[in-house]
């Protein structure tokens, strides 16, 4: 059984931004549309700036295989000090909410037996107040609450592999 977003509860947004695009480390290459992340070995990490507090965020994520882990940071600050995180890791079949940095086997907040992290899908994420909602491949759903988060960065990081996250779309959510 799956579950995904039900199209009439999906709140309105309005055009898509563009936001600043940087990459934080050399493994990273992209334009803010299309981002690569290659780390061979460790950690490598990319950022939008001008993020709005309340934003749809859509792309396709596209890993080769054996990446450790990968994912992406939701109201980040810093060079990915704090945040949420949303982790995943193909090998385990898991998907993770939690802060950056933090260490897969701690965080409460996660999913099992998720198929297909090892090949391309299609991410939708819904930041709204303290509510942050992810749809994976219209398949899967994870949600988290979480407060004083009120960082602009959008952080795309990958852990041991490459990833690429394609046709990126920021939407503000309309009030």
């Amino acid at each position: 059984m799956g579950a995904k977003f039900p199209a009439e509860m999906i709140p309105k947004s309005g055009d898509p931004l563009n936001p600043t695009f940087e990459a934080l480390t050399e493994g990273v290459t992209g334009d803010g549309k299309t981002i690569s992340v290659k780390a061979l070995k460790g950690h490598e990490i990319a950022m939008l700036t001008g993020i709005p507090r309340n934003v749809r965020i859509t792309f396709q994520v596209k890993p080769e295989a054996d990446s450790s882990y990968f994912g992406i940071c939701v109201r980040g600050s810093g060079s990915y000090e704090d945040g949420c995180e949303l982790r995943f890791e193909p090998s385990n079949k898991r998907v993770q909410i939690g802060r950056p940095h933090n260490d897969a086997l701690e965080s409460p907040n996660a999913i099992e037996f998720v198929e297909g992290l090892d090949h391309p899908f299609n991410l939708d994420v819904i930041v709204k107040d303290d509510i942050i909602d992810v749809c994976i491949d219209q398949r899967r759903t994870i949600i988290t609450r979480r407060k004083k988060l009120y960082g602009d960065r959008l952080f795309f990081f990958v852990q041991n592999g490459s990833v690429t996250f394609d046709a990126i779309e920021v939407r503000p959510l309309n009030k």
